[in-house]
């Protein structure tokens, strides 16, 4: 690899954001440095030769140093079992970079705050090598997509003498353009410090102008109100090309924001591709919740034992935790952080008299001692990031949005509708359905012993249905339907697992109850105010891949530069990620587009049960009925609508209207 001349004279660095275990760094046959799983830089400035060609070679041990993990699917004290540790990649799992810095004091890092409501923007700028006190002259370009200078602000700062330090800016900026959903304004500030002997640095951060909090149950984003409508994030595999077409998806099926799943990104060979995702979100306007370090494996050891305030190991904590969010919180589309999957849930949270509420757990010490855990480690989050907001998934109140894994399953429909009317009163903190069943596929199951058992017993999809459907579930029954059943038996109540359940989704007593469920459930949460959304567990059931969805797609030549994962080859559903003919959309995607949608309108009861359903009525009797409207596309809209109420055969009201919403 040839070092470049001009490079003489400055340290030469070579940085991999992500291995998948251990690395050491050989440069022109010798040793140069190690990284130590999972990223890390190498100064190797006096191994190599400015102006020739050295070469570079990286050895990474394929080895894990774990024992047995938990895998967590549901409360964390009644649905979690152990396996053991594999390693799931080997090698290099992310970007090399080579390049050189000066050798005496200069920028770590930069972590760009803006904020909308206050018109300003404030900068985190950490520092490292100065030898002395004195002041240093500031200069912050803002340039455009364009690199064109869009603003300049000019300062000094005080530095002291110090290893590392960490220097605060601020700077008023009433006309930045903002970046939004659907509206990428990006830009890069280029910040100089040039203070003569004491640093002569200049570092580049791509950023956005944008803001996004809380107040009460409401999300704001720039100002305005936004209601959430969640996704899972599973696409793109760290290409970015597919990454786009799975944004792309995910938008034109009416979804507003994903969920990157909280991995435990700190198990030995995990590969995520987090930061392309971000990036592409980023310069497509879509909003993420961004994965922040699990934090479970601190809180209590391999045997299950509360060890979190144990000396030590809240400090190991927000070290990990820093590798990722000093790489990543700078992107604009993250809004909030998950992390810790299903960890913190309690026997009693989805009881509509808790959801929304917080700090009601008052008769379980586990629970409550891992909560309080919980919220340090998720205050140790803050106190880096304090531009966002920080929940658990599954975490009930652990963090700043109430979350559920919410599978109501066949809950009687009038009762799941109503389900969330006392938190549309009561509740003080956002929720959000992080995983909902509209409903799962194993609710039409035998089984009712937890996931792993219910997935292997018997299917009862036509019994189930025909409560809704009456024969009509039995006329359409699918002729191999009970064939498969056979072909799945194994013995007594056992069968192999429906984990995948593609007959059941094309099933047309199965959809219908998807159909069914979905637009009356949606409907009636929006109106009680459900801002933070449901996001529908295995998609509602709603998309089922075609024939043509494994057709193979050449995608461009390899191009020297490009950054991230590169597959030469690609899938129809791979670049058309819901979207026909790669999918056929089935009666419950439909009712999840009509319903989940950024715009909505529907007839509902009266105000004292807009739930109601009734369509009999005395002589006489006062009929009170609801037109409601929603409007998420974070702009005005014009509505019209007429009414005509038919009564044997005559027309006894016919009412026209117009007006604008926002």
């Amino acid at each position: 690899m040839l070092i470049p001349k001009s490079w003489k004279g400055k340290t030469t660095e070579i940085s991999l954001t992500k291995v998948s275990t251990d690395a050491v760094v050989y440069v022109n046959g010798k040793i140069a440095g190690q990284i130590q799983w999972y990223s890390g830089v190498v100064d190797i400035t006096n191994f190599v030769a400015s102006g020739q060609q050295n070469q570079i070679r990286i050895l990474v041990m394929a080895t894990s140093n774990e024992g047995e993990i938990p895998v967590l699917m549901g409360t964390a004290n009644t649905q979690v079992t152990f396996t053991k540790a594999t390693l799931a990649s080997r090698g290099i799992i992310g970007d090399v970079l080579l390049s050189s810095r000066p050798s005496n004091a200069y920028i770590t890092d930069v972590f760009v705050q803006p904020s909308v409501r206050q018109n300003k923007v404030d900068l985190s700028v950490e520092i490292a090598g100065i030898k002395k006190e004195g002041t240093v002259p500031v200069v912050a370009n803002m340039l455009n997509e364009n690199g064109m200078v869009e603003k300049i602000f000019t300062t000094t700062i005080n530095v002291i003498k110090a290893d590392t330090q960490t220097v605060k800016l601020s700077f008023d900026w009433a006309s930045a353009r903002l970046w939004d959903l659907d509206k990428p304004e990006l830009y890069t500030l280029k910040l100089t410090l040039a203070g003569k002997a004491l640093i002569n640095d200049e570092y580049a951060q791509e950023f956005g102008f944008r803001e996004f909090w809380i107040d009460g149950k409401h999300f704001y984003l720039n100002g305005k109100k936004i209601n959430l409508r969640p996704h899972l994030f599973v696409g793109g595999n760290g290409m970015d090309e597919l990454t786009d077409a799975s944004i792309d998806g995910i938008r034109k099926n009416g979804f507003n924001i994903s969920e990157i799943w909280p991995n435990d990104f700190d198990e030995r060979g995990f590969m995520g591709h987090f930061d392309r995702m971000m990036n592409r979100a980023d310069k497509k306007g879509f909003l993420l919740m961004g994965i922040a370090l699990a934090f479970v494996n601190y809180i209590v050891d391999k045997n299950w034992s509360f060890q979190w305030d144990k000396p030590g190991i809240k400090e190991k904590f927000e070290s990990r935790m820093m590798i990722a969010l000093r790489q990543e919180r700078n992107h604009p589309s993250v809004v909030m952080w998950t992390t810790s999957g299903n960890f913190f849930g309690e026997t009693q949270d989805q009881n509509p008299f808790n959801i929304g509420r917080t700090n009601w757990v008052n008769n379980n010490p586990t629970f409550t001692r891992n909560a309080r855990a919980g919220i340090e480690a998720i205050n140790i989050l803050k106190k880096n990031d304090p531009t966002r907001p920080v929940f658990t998934h599954h975490g009930t109140y652990v963090g700043d949005v109430y979350t559920l894994n919410f599978y109501l399953n066949l809950l009687p429909l009038q009762e799941r509708e109503e389900w969330m009317s006392f938190y549309s009163q009561n509740g003080q903190i956002p929720f959000m359905g992080i995983e909902f069943g509209t409903t799962l596929h194993c609710s039409l199951l035998r089984g009712r012993n937890g996931y792993g058992n219910n997935i292997k017993t018997e299917p009862l999809v036509t019994e189930f249905t025909a409560m809704y459907l009456g024969d009509k579930a039995y006329i359409n029954e699918p002729a191999n339907y009970r064939q498969i059943i056979s072909d799945h038996f194994i013995t007594g109540q056992t069968y192999k697992p429906w984990h995948g359940p593609v007959l059941m989704e094309k099933m047309w007593s199965f959809q219908q109850i998807q159909s069914l469920f979905t637009t009356n459930t949606w409907q009636s949460w929006r109106t009680y105010d459900m801002t933070g959304g449901m996001l529908p567990w295995s998609d509602g059931h709603g998309w089922t891949r075609t024939d043509t969805a494994t057709t193979i797609v050449q995608m461009k030549p390899f191009e020297t530069g490009r950054k991230g994962m590169y597959y030469p080859t690609a899938t129809d559903a791979d670049l058309n990620e819901k979207l026909p003919p790669a999918y056929t959309i089935q009666p419950g995607g439909k009712a999840l587009i009509e319903n989940n949608s950024a715009t909505l309108a529907y007839i509902a009861g009266s105000k004292a049960a807009i739930t109601a359903k009734d369509h009999h009525f005395n002589a006489n009797q006062l009929v009170e009925k609801q037109a409601f409207f929603f409007n998420d596309t974070r702009e005005v809209q014009t509505c019209n609508w007429n009414d005509v109420v038919n009564i044997g055969g005559k027309k006894w009201l016919k009412k026209k209207a117009f007006y604008q919403f926002l």
